[in-house]
């Protein structure tokens, strides 16, 4: 059932895509960049983390994210060689996401017995009215971390789009780092209780955090200029700013689900997101209003949106005392 509703929410969100690329001249100019990017939403869709979670078997996750993205790295520097190539990224992109997907869902019915019936109308609505809070945390989450690029390119241009974008995928290379950390702590955490464990970890990895966002801005132009060339200079500050925000970004989620939800609190794993987005929105629409959307606002933005997200969720924890060690 959690299969067939993510592939209807899926194809929900490709009719609204074709429904802006139809309505929004600016869209129109690349219509198939976003068609054929869509792909990586089927693929997550595919993908069954929910299910590998669920039987702790949090290797196929990071197995299969590797096999991913080395599809996708490997293929570009087979396919893509000059700018008119570019429609092959999100093609090659979309691919590797599908590929992991497919796999995904062979390794659950061969090796788990995991079937693919449709469970039928009744099951879909009722499954998806018992996650619903999950899809808005899930959505929140989405419109402030990725409404960023598409505000800038509404209120600036492509340049300066490219500069936030080339540092914001370095930003979230960081952050995926540790989700393999996280789809193991949840299910451990939500099965056994141990805070102390959990601690020990959360203090390590805050710790570790910390030391490799002191690094990475220090060198940060070197980083930008090896990967991205030095007309690529402007991004150097972004990218200081965004690994900023990931000092407190990697806490937060720690304290999110593997932590909250896993202890039962889900409600404040999922509405301190939704808090967060609220706060994002209403200083994007400022910025607008301002006129002050800009390189430097926007991080500065999320900065703040983050932060917010991370002292709720420390304060949920210390309103249930949840970090009293038995």
């Amino acid at each position: 059932g959690v299969l067939w509703n993510k592939l209807l929410l899926g194809s929900a969100g490709f009719a609204v895509l074709l429904g802006l690329v139809l309505v929004v001249p600016r869209f129109r100019q690349d219509v198939w960049l976003y068609i054929l990017t869509f792909g990586m939403v089927y693929g997550n869709a595919l993908f069954p983390q929910w299910f590998f979670q669920g039987m702790e078997r949090m290797r196929f996750i990071t197995l299969l994210n590797i096999l991913a993205k080395s599809v996708f790295t490997f293929s570009l520097f087979l396919f893509v060689h000059r700018p008119a190539d570019y429609l092959r990224v999100p093609i090659l992109n979309s691919a590797g996401y599908l590929i992991a997907g497919g796999v995904g869902i062979y390794l659950a019915v061969t090796r788990f017995g995991m079937t693919l019936q449709f469970p039928g109308i009744a099951t879909l609505r009722h499954l998806l009215k018992d996650s619903a809070q999950f899809f808005l945390s899930r959505l929140s989450v989405s419109l402030y971390t990725t409404s960023n690029a598409f505000v800038l390119g509404l209120f600036t241009n492509n340049t300066i789009v490219g500069y936030y974008t080339a540092a914001e995928k370095l930003y979230i290379a960081l952050q995926s780092a540790y989700q393999p950390l996280v789809n193991a702590l949840y299910p451990y955490v939500a099965r056994y209780r141990n805070v102390r464990f959990f601690k020990k970890i959360f203090y390590f990895a805050t710790s570790a955090n910390v030391l490799i966002c002191v690094l990475l801005i220090a060198a940060a132009p070197w980083i930008i200029q090896l990967l991205y060339g030095t007309q690529m200079a402007p991004s150097i500050a972004v990218f200081r700013l965004l690994i900023l925000v990931a000092v407190v970004v990697v806490p937060s989620i720690l304290l999110g689900y593997p932590f909250l939800a896993a202890l039962d609190f889900p409600q404040y794993a999922n509405g301190t997101v939704v808090l967060g987005s609220v706060v994002h929105l209403t200083g994007l629409t400022l910025l607008a209003i301002t006129g002050h959307v800009t390189l430097t606002t926007v991080p500065l933005l999320l900065a703040i949106t983050e932060s917010t997200v991370f002292f709720s969720r420390v304060g949920a924890v210390m309103k249930f005392n949840l970090w009293r060690t038995p």
